[in-house]
């Protein structure tokens, strides 16, 4: 499928492009990969936009997963100083609904991904994540952690939890391996994969004592502003003049010419008053150009003449030809040069 935007196709004259080492630079080769893989459906199109993908970062990386791993973690720290085992205790009802919902998930996950429906797999992982956070809420550990007969309850809770992020840790490797590596660290584990879906594996974790910010929440007004600054206006677009045939082109002389003395005109601040020598003969010019042009770093070169221009007095001073330069919208005139001619050729 193609990368649109909401006005349609991407275009270097609308100034529209996004061009993805841009974003990876600001917001990471994880978070891109997972926007683009959780958007688009294989074969399908799909719309890139910058506040679709701040609000994605900030609800799926941020909030939902970055949030989920740094609360269990902090937890584990204060409740068990880093050092959970295994629980023997019977998993209660939410936690027994957890074991279930990640059994469900691992199977859809795997069929999804066998079958290259990577968006649908991804929705199933974070499905499994929504419904681990919610076991926080449902079990509420900062109260059980005020209760000592609480504490295997409360241990069988964080296990969970522990668990549940190490199965999406590896579900989630393929697509924001970085991250994931992270997670693991964090869990203190090393790199796992498909092997060790199943939950209940772990024996201990040793989580660090420090958890970092996986995802710092992005503010959606700031990345907006800064994608506006970087934002090319569109180029505007100049009609081709009407024809003309060959014999009317024939019409016009251009010769190279060697420019062998330039200043500014005295009063002006935009035209140059040119000496250019064609064949044996030296002609002046006044070119508006003296924005863009120190005088005397066009003497020597060699440069394309209109030798046919009828003369015309400009501010007073007689010009006998015109020199071609290109020019553009916000740019510079640049003269057109000529590297291995000299003043005896033509221009055709």
């Amino acid at each position: 499928g193609w990368v649109l935007m909401k006005e349609g196709k991407m275009s270097k004259s609308k100034g529209n492009i996004i061009y993805p080492r841009d974003v990876i630079s600001r917001y990471g080769l994880d978070a891109f990969r997972l926007f683009m893989i959780k958007e688009m459906s294989l074969g399908n199109d799909m719309i890139f936009s910058y506040d679709r993908f701040v609000e994605k970062y900030n609800v799926d990386l941020a909030n939902d997963l970055g949030n989920l791993v740094s609360r269990s973690i902090a937890m584990v720290n204060k409740y068990f100083g880093g050092l959970l085992g295994k629980t023997k205790i019977k998993p209660n009802e939410f936690e027994a609904d957890l074991q279930k919902v990640a059994a469900e998930t691992i199977a859809k996950y795997n069929h999804d991904f066998e079958h290259f429906q990577f968006q649908n797999g991804l929705n199933e992982v974070w499905n499994l994540i929504g419904r681990t956070n919610k076991l926080i809420d449902e079990t509420t550990p900062w109260n059980l952690a005020k209760d000592p007969t609480k504490i295997e309850s409360l241990k069988s809770v964080m296990y969970h939890l522990l668990e549940s992020i190490r199965l999406t840790a590896i579900m989630l490797t393929p697509v924001i391996p970085d991250t994931c590596a992270k997670i693991f660290s964090e869990l203190g584990l090393g790199m796992q994969n498909g092997e060790a879906l199943t939950f209940g594996l772990t024996k201990e974790f040793q989580v660090t004592k420090e958890p970092i910010v996986l995802f710092k929440r992005l503010d959606l007004e700031e990345e907006m502003k800064f994608q506006a600054s970087k934002k090319k206006p569109e180029r505007k677009t100049t009609p081709i003049k009407e024809e003309i045939s060959i014999d009317d082109f024939n019409k016009v002389d251009l010769r190279v010419g060697e420019v062998v003395d330039a200043k500014k005109l005295e009063g002006s601040d935009k035209l140059l008053v040119l000496q250019v020598k064609i064949e044996e003969t030296v002609r002046q010019i006044v070119s508006g150009i003296a924005m863009d042009y120190d005088p005397k770093t066009l003497i020597g070169k060699k440069i394309v003449v209109v030798a046919n221009l009828k003369p015309v007095k400009l501010r007073g001073i007689m010009s006998e030809g015109m020199i071609l330069a290109a020019s553009g919208e916000d740019l510079p005139y640049e003269v057109v040069e000529v590297l291995k001619h000299d003043s005896f050729s033509k221009v055709s």
